[in-house]
Order: C-alpha cells, then structure tokens, then sequence
C-alpha cells in the first residue's frame, strides 16, 4: 500500500492501485483483486484477457526466371522408351513381356522371329525390353514368334505385324507405338521333354563346357522350385563307335573344365551315360537329392539326324524329362 500512495504522490501514475492475484504462466487465463491505496476499499474485479496478434500473411514474390524454369507437365504428357537397335532391324519395335504364368515373375529368355510365309527364322531378340526387329517382307503380313526356354513349355504368337491391334491374344501398341507381345511360360509337365540345347560337352568328355553353366542352372532352378519334380536325364551320342572318354575326377568341384580329368575307354553307350550322370552330380553337389534326378544313356540309338549327315552333331544332346511334377 506504501509503494502504491509513494507512486502517486512522486510519480505521474496516479492511477496506480495494488492487485492481489496470480501472476506467473496462469496469470493471462486468471482474474484478480484490486484495492484502492487511498481508502484501502476494493476496486471493481479487473478480469485479465488474453490479446492475440494476428500477422498479415506474408506474399513471396516469384521472379519470372524462377517461373520459367519450373518443368511444364501436362496430362497426356508420353514418357519415351529407349529402344535397343539392333544391326540391320529397320522394323517395328516390340517388347516381349515373358513371364511365369503362375505368378508374373520376368524369365529370362529369348524370343525368335519367323517368317511363317517362307518358314524360315529371321532372327532372335531378347525378352523384357524394347527392341527393333528386322522388317518382315512377305505376301501375308503374318508373323510368328516363339519363346523356347528351357523348363517352360514352347509359346508361339501368330499375328498380324501389319495390324498388331487386330490381333486377340493380348497384343497390345502402346502410345510410342511399340508392340508389346505378352509370353505366359508355363513350367514342364509331367511326360514332357526337353532339350538342354545349350549344355554342351568337351569332345570326347563326360565334362560340360564352361558355356552349359546358364541352362543347367535352369535346370536346377526349376528343381528347387518345385520340390515335387522327379526328372530323367537322357544322354545321347552321334553312332554307336567306342572310343576314348574323358572323365571328370569324383572328387574334383570343378565341373566346366578339363583340369584334374582322367582319360578311360568305353562305348558310345557309356559316354552317354557318364555325361548324365555328371549333369546329376552337379545337382547333387547344389543340393538336390539323388532320388530327384534319375539317367538313362542311349549311345546313339535314338538319333534325330543321320550320323554324316550336316547336323548330325545335334544328335550329341541331353534331354530331360519330366518323371513327376
């Protein structure tokens, strides 16, 4: 009260009175009491309110140099493909979309053209990506496309590469105008074969070229996909001469080259067979159980050429069938 009558008598505050109430972080939602330091009576109830500060929203200006290198996109807007060209394919540009029809995965793989007027193959272009073929000349305007990869069944796509659009097996011509040709591979079944095409052997050897390491790693993963499969290994030669055999060492890792083989002697029956079986042991050695990949050797009972014949060579191959699935 003191400090209060000292205000007024030596300050210009004459108003000053004394509050009694709470200060602190409560103090702007809080009301308080006032008392006249004069008469020491209380004043009306002063309530204390809470003011807000409301800013002016802030404008940014833009320069037009800003403006004008924003990217201008619009609805309609075709992203471009990269097309992979190829030598001598001034054609259209197809993308073969293959695929495991059980659950749309990309196989890897390739596609071959052929002319079905002439019979005759113009060319093979690898799957899942845009690519030029070679421009198909013939009095139809048909065109074939087959998928042949090892463990899925042969697709073929027979349509129009006039009119792509007309054709009603999923042949679609995207905004770039590239044709897009859909291949649902659907794994062997039980009583099919297949040729391994491209596991190939040294000459006189039960020992796989370097080059047999992708397909026969098809051959296993088609294994280990499905752990139902029981497969038969066939091995086949060109004739029936015996002859001199080279054999991998049992106990050798290494199944891609000559390095630690041994020489022996046999007939072409047991060239046959010592080839499946190293085709089943490396299986093995990949973790497949013996009882999943069984051998039979032929020799060359069973060609598909005459033995002088210019493709007699293609009477050396291995087959696999599909003994459960």
């Amino acid at each position: 009260m003191n400090e209060a009558l000292r205000l007024r008598g030596e300050t210009e505050l004459q108003d000053a009175w004394v509050y009694h109430g709470v200060l602190g972080n409560n103090f702007m939602s809080s009301s308080g009491k006032d008392t006249n330091p004069v008469d020491q009576q209380p004043m009306n109830v002063v309530a204390v309110e809470e003011t807000y500060k409301v800013s002016e929203p802030v404008i940014e200006s833009v320069a037009e140099s800003d403006v004008s290198r924003q990217p201008i996109t619009t609805k309609n807007e075709i992203t471009p493909i990269a097309i992979v060209e190829t030598s001598n394919a001034t054609g259209k540009a197809f993308v073969f979309e293959m695929t495991r029809f059980v659950d749309s995965v990309p196989v890897e793989g390739e596609v071959a053209m052929i002319d079905p007027d002439k019979v005759k193959k113009l060319g093979s272009y690898p799957a899942n990506k845009a690519i030029r073929v070679v421009e198909l000349k013939n009095n139809t305007g048909m065109v074939t496309f087959t998928a042949e990869v090892f463990g899925y069944r042969k697709a073929q796509k027979d349509f129009s590469y006039v009119n792509p659009e007309s054709d009603t097996t999923g042949v679609k011509v995207d905004e770039n105008g590239i044709i897009h040709v859909p291949f649902e591979l659907i794994r062997l079944k039980q009583g099919d074969f297949a040729i391994l095409y491209n596991v190939y052997f040294f000459r006189d050897a039960a020992v796989m070229r370097p080059e047999s390491r992708f397909e026969i790693n098809s051959l296993l993963e088609m294994l280990r996909e499905n752990p139902k499969y029981i497969v038969r290994i066939h091995g086949h030669t060109n004739g029936n001469h015996a002859g001199k055999i080279i054999y991998k060492d049992k106990s050798s890792e290494d199944f891609f080259s000559l390095n630690g083989t041994k020489d022996g002697y046999g007939s072409a029956k047991e060239l046959s067979k010592s080839r499946a079986e190293v085709i089943r042991d490396y299986l093995v050695a990949q973790g497949i159980s013996p009882e999943r990949a069984l051998v039979k050797a032929w020799g060359g009972k069973k060609s598909i050429h005459d033995k002088h014949s210019a493709k007699a060579q293609e009477n050396v191959r291995v087959e696999i069938e599909i003994v459960k699935d």
